[in-house]
Formats: C-alpha cells, structure tokens, sequence
C-alpha cells in the first residue's frame, strides 16, 4: 500500500489569528523562486514587492514583516500571496524551516536547509533564509549567516 503524505498547510504554521480580515494581506512576490508555507518575507522598498528576508541586504527586504500562509510558485513570473503581514496572531515555530550548515565557496554561500514539515527543497531554489536564535511574545531573533538581528512582529507569538 502507497504511503501518502500530507503537503504543508498554513495549519502548520499559523496557530491562531483573532480576525484573518486584519493580520492577512495579499502581497506580489518576487519573481525567481517557489516560495514554500511559512517563509519569512521582507517587503523591498523601491518596487513594493516581497522576497525572503535577508538580514544582509539593503533593498528594505532585510526587515521581516510577514509570514507566507500558503505556497506560491513565482519561478517564471511575479506572483499573489496571502501572508500574515500583523497581530494578534499565533505562530508555530515548528512550521518555520530553518539553516542546518553554511558553506563559504569563493563568492557562492551554500546553505543546506531543513524542513520541519518534511517537505524537502528542491535543487536550484534560491535561499535567503533566517535561524530562530530567540523568541519572546513580540520579537523574534534572527541570524542569518554570522549577522544576527532583530526583528519585530507586532503582537506575533511564536511557540516551540
């Protein structure tokens, strides 16, 4: 018999929210990727359009301000997500993905990535992704790569 397994839903990430009318915001994702359930996005500020957060950039996407509530592929073009974009809400840290290893090779960062919900990567995506060093009721602590930084979700719970 077949073993079948559930892809991620937004129920792995999103715990509670008090009025979805309010916390969710449909955005335009960057071309270039498939963006999966629970990916942390910062909002760049010349074109107005969201792509994962880095910590290390300066086109305003180093700055999180919302969570992916579904998965969208934007690989051939801009596409519409729904995100958690303000609180109250809940979020499961367990939905989040996180960085296992860092590898420096030349002018190339390799990051190898695992999947609390099982849902493996696949081969070429592009990644700019945070660690959870620390979490309180209103900020999160991030670091991606050497650099830590904090990130504030206004009224977000993340739990463990």
């Amino acid at each position: 018999m077949p073993v079948l397994t559930e892809p991620p839903s937004m129920g792995d990430v999103l715990k509670y929210e008090l009025n979805p009318n309010y916390t969710r915001e449909v955005v335009t994702l960057l071309v270039g990727m498939p963006y999966p359930v629970g990916a942390v996005l910062g909002k760049i500020t010349a074109s107005g359009k969201y792509k994962l957060a880095t910590s290390g950039g300066a086109d305003g996407a180093q700055t999180a301000n919302a969570v992916l509530l579904y998965a969208v592929d934007a690989t051939l073009a801009d596409a519409n997500g729904i995100v958690l974009a303000r609180g109250p809400s809940i979020v499961s840290r367990a939905g989040l993905r996180t960085i296992t290893a860092a590898v420096t090779d030349g002018l190339d960062h390799r990051l190898t990535i695992s999947s609390n919900l099982g849902e493996p990567v696949p081969l070429g995506t592009k990644v700019h992704f945070l660690t959870l060093v620390r979490s309180d009721a209103d900020r999160v602590e991030i670091r991606h790569g050497a650099v830590a930084s904090e990130v504030t979700l206004p009224v977000v719970e993340v739990l463990g």
